[in-house]
Order: structure tokens, then sequence, then C-alpha cells
């Protein structure tokens, strides 16, 4: 919140919109301040003299009366008094399935609430069928009953396709054929038909279509991509790349669906495929794959693939959903070698090891300054969408990406090294 101050500091108030949650559970376990003092001190980091809107965080039928009963009347004097402007509520699907605190808050309390978010729910089927029609009987903002309803709304321009990896070519086409711009997640599809047919959909309907990897907007990327093709460490011999991490409770999760396309090489693997590219301006010829499903899920759990470039460089790449986190990329060449610890990390640093390493070698560490990843990609797709500027990263990257991850899975299916000629 303190941050958030600073940042906004000397910008007009009316200019932006302020949402908070708060956690009363939270609240109730660590005692101490009261909720009044917590929006307060709020206002004070945040530099502002109201919030536009206050959340209470994951409301359930258990809970729901404490909060209307003991919390709210709080609230609703920091109303009065011009500290907040709406008061509201949210849920996720996860925790609740059926949205009963939902259900109970509309139906009892639909009044007192002027705002409901439901999280990572709102196109669900109990949501469309029960809550949000109340949600539009009572006046409670704008809300989706399918995506169809969303991709009808004529003020939305554009989407951001976050679906599971399996619904992205359904989905984005359909919001190509709506006039939707698309920034779809990664991977861009799982075939590259389906990424050929996304395509052809965005380009007959006139819109932008772009694949949403950022870390390729991180200036130590880009650092080291121009260093290799100036032969700062002379001829690339090999790369290592991975991102792996863990999923603590893989019954459910969408990487873990089979009928979704989960798996480590199309969820995290992709990052490392295409990490290697980039650095190398180049595509591999040849790859090699192999994979291993810990609990008969029907993905792949493990993805250890080898990607062999014209010029000789070979690119190892690994992926894994149950160890801890890492996410780096290594290249070593004939004259030193070039490390990026953390790919995800905006500015992180690079470092530059020269030298055979035996009887010698420099050490050279580079600060990145770079500004949030996430927004760089949204500033490129909005200037593409507003100006017609063609994005940086067409989306026939994303397709030749595709091509690659599934020549990998072929090998690892086969037991057979695939050749690739993009």
């Amino acid at each position: 919140e303190t941050y958030l101050g600073e940042t906004l500091a000397g910008v007009p108030r009316d200019s932006y919109v302020l949402e908070t949650k708060w956690d009363g559970g939270a609240f109730l376990e660590s005692g101490g301040i009261t909720l009044t003092d917590s929006v307060e001190r709020s206002l004070v980091r945040m530099r502002t003299d109201y919030v536009d809107v206050f959340l209470f965080h994951m409301i359930d039928v258990p809970v729901y009366e404490i909060h209307r009963d003991r919390f709210y009347p709080e609230v609703a004097k920091l109303k009065e008094q011009g500290k907040i402007g709406h008061i509201g509520f949210t849920q996720t699907i996860k925790r609740e399935p059926k949205f009963e605190g939902v259900m109970k808050a509309l139906e009892s309390d639909p009044s007192l609430w002027d705002v409901v978010m439901l999280k990572y729910g709102i196109m669900n089927q109990q949501a469309a069928k029960a809550a949000l029609p109340l949600a539009k009987k009572h006046d409670i903002g704008r809300w989706y009953g399918s995506y169809e309803e969303q991709l009808d709304d004529p003020e939305m321009d554009a989407v951001i396709n976050s679906l599971p990896n399996g619904m992205h070519c359904e989905w984005t086409i359909k919001a190509a054929e709506a006039g939707k711009h698309i920034l779809c997640e990664k991977p861009l599809a799982v075939s590259v038909e389906q990424c050929q047919r996304m395509i052809d959909a965005a380009n007959a309907n006139n819109v932008v279509l772009v694949e949403a990897f950022t870390h390729r907007w991180n200036s130590h990327m880009r650092m080291a991509r121009k260093l290799i093709a100036e032969g700062a460490i002379g001829d690339i011999q090999t790369v290592d790349s991975a991102l792996c991490f863990s999923i603590a409770k893989p019954a459910g999760n969408v990487r873990f669906s089979e009928e979704l396309a989960g798996g480590a090489l199309w969820d995290a693997g992709c990052y490392a495929v295409y990490a290697t590219r980039f650095v190398m301006s180049a595509e591999p010829v040849q790859v090699v794959g192999m994979s291993n499903d810990s609990g008969n899920w029907g993905i792949d759990t493990t993805f250890s693939g080898t990607m062999k470039f014209a010029n000789g460089a070979i690119g190892n790449i690994t992926t894994n959903m149950e160890q801890p986190f890492r996410c780096y990329i290594t290249i070593d060449g004939s004259k030193g070698r070039i490390e990026i610890p953390g790919m995800f990390d905006d500015s992180g640093p690079i470092i530059i090891k020269r030298g055979d390493g035996r009887y010698g070698r420099q050490e050279e560490i580079i600060a990145t300054p770079s500004p949030n990843r996430f927004s760089v990609q949204f500033d490129e797709f909005s200037e593409c969408v507003l100006t017609g500027k063609k994005p940086e990263f067409p989306a026939e990257d994303g397709l030749r990406n595709t091509a690659i991850i599934e020549a990998l899975y072929k090998s690892a299916n086969t037991g057979s090294s695939v050749d690739l000629s993009l």
C-alpha cells in the first residue's frame, strides 16, 4: 500500500479506482487493532482520503452473519464518513463451488451489498443459473452468464484468453469472429493446426492476436540475445533452461488434466523452449524428448527435452510440476558463459563469465532495471490494437513454439528423434 501511494502521488484522484479486500477470518485470528483502524492506516499508506470499493474477502455461510453483524456496521459508518465508496464481498469457486455464501448474502441482505466479486468462477454454471441473476435483480454491477455474452458486449474491445490450454483455440476463434482483439495465454494452442486456425480467424476479422510470453520483455533476456548475436562468449555450444514448480494439490488442477491439455511441457516447459529459441535467435532442426507421469494423470509431470540447432548448438530444457521452484537459463559458448538465474525476475541480474574457468575466469554481474514485464506486454498489445502497429512477436512465432513442443511430445511418445524445418 505504501508503494501504491508513492506511485499514485500527484495523479488526479478521480482518474483511477482503488479497491481493497479485507480478510475477517485473519483479523479474528490476529486480534489487535479494529477494522476502522486498519482501514484508516491503509488510507494513510495509500495517501488517499477514501477507497472506492471495500470487499469482505471470502464470505462463507458459517461466517456470513459474523461479518454482517459485527463488521458491516463499522464499514457502513466509514462509508457514511466518505472513506469508503462501495461495500461488497468476494468468493471463489474453488472455496465454495456452489456459492452458498453468495446466495445467502444476496437473498438475505441484498440492500447491503453494492459489489460482488466471483473470482475464477464468474462463468461457472451454478453462478450463471443462480447467483448472477440475483446480482442482476439487485443491480449489482456488470456481469456475464457465459463467455458468449461477454463477447457480445459492444463496449469490450479485447480479451485476455487465460482459459486452460485445451480451450485456447475454440475461444480465441470465437473472440476473433466477434471482432475482439486477443492476448492469448501461452501456449498459443496445443497443435500447429489449431494455431493456424486461430491466425486465420484473426486475419479474417482484422484483429490482433498475440501469445502472452512475458519473460521475453525482460532486459536481461534481451541483453543475452544481443550479446550472443555479437559473439560476446564465442560460438554457442549449449543452452540449458528450466521452469519447475510444485503443485500442492494436483487433483482438480487444470495442469494435471489430460482433457484440458495439461502437462509440464505445455504449461511450464513452453517457457524454457521459448527462452532457448529467443536467446539463440534461431529455430531447432531436431528434437528429442523424454517424459514421466508420476501419478497416472494422463499428462507429463516431468519432461526433459533436447533441441539441436543448425549451427550445432544443443539446447536442453527441463520442466517439472513436483519440484521446488526454479526458472533460469544458462548459455555456454567457446569463450564464456551467460547466466540468468531468474527469467521471471523483471530486474534480475545477468551474469557474464569469461575465460576457460579452469585457470581463471572474469565474472561480471550486470543489473538490468526493467519495468514490470506484464505492463510492458499490455502496453505493446494496446499500442497494436489502438494504432495498427504490428506486434514485435506475431502469432506465427507462437505457432513455431507450438510446433517444437508437438515434436518433443512426439519424440517422447515414439522414442525417436524428430526433425524440424521451421
